[in-house]
């Protein structure tokens, strides 16, 4: 029976194209844009060709996958250094206005509102591999750190192919409880 971090990482990496690429790929489906002036403006997606943000978090749980630990924090470690205070601030938002941010199967119109945070998406899921990945290098400490980054942003979802999205925060919980 696989794990839930190998079976997260099978799903993720059917869903991520650049997962089992070494390259970028030449034109991102959607991007984020950067952050706006207004702290409070929600984050628009747009299309770009630079190196989209699932494609970070996907090779992130591709590393993880094939057992590259060092790999997948570097990894972790380039979307969070940009985008987690960007994240925060989305955090933020949608807790201020009461936001219930779904998780399992969703309608069309949730998806979209859930994808539209995308940044916030990605910065929890980097933290989840990030702990992950310190487990298993044997760094205790500051895998708690991560899965605490990733219990901090409850709002962040992560997307499974099957059709469903799953929350990071909740997943790192239970992490946390086995490292106690």
């Amino acid at each position: 029976m696989k794990t839930l971090p190998a079976l997260t990482t099978a799903l993720l990496c059917s869903f991520y194209p650049a997962c089992n690429e070494q390259t970028p790929t030449p034109l991102a489906k959607t991007e984020q844009a950067p952050p706006s002036a207004d702290a409070n403006a929600p984050e628009k997606v747009q299309e770009k060709a630079i190196l989209p943000n699932g494609d970070v978090v996907g090779k992130a749980w591709a590393a993880y996958g094939k057992k590259d630990y060092e790999g997948a924090v570097g990894f972790t470690e380039s979307r969070l250094g940009s985008f987690k205070t960007s994240a925060q601030r989305i955090q933020d938002r949608l807790s201020k206005e009461g936001v219930q941010t779904p998780i399992g199967k969703v309608s069309k119109e949730q998806k979209q509102a859930v994808f539209n945070n995308g940044m916030l998406n990605d910065v929890a899921v980097c933290y989840y591999i990030k702990g992950l990945s310190l487990v298993k290098l044997g760094e205790a400490q500051k895998a708690r750190d991560a899965f605490q980054g990733a219990v901090n942003l409850s709002h962040g979802r992560a997307w499974d192919p099957k059709g469903h999205f799953w929350s990071p925060a909740a997943s790192a919980a239970q992490e946390l409880e086995k490292l106690k």
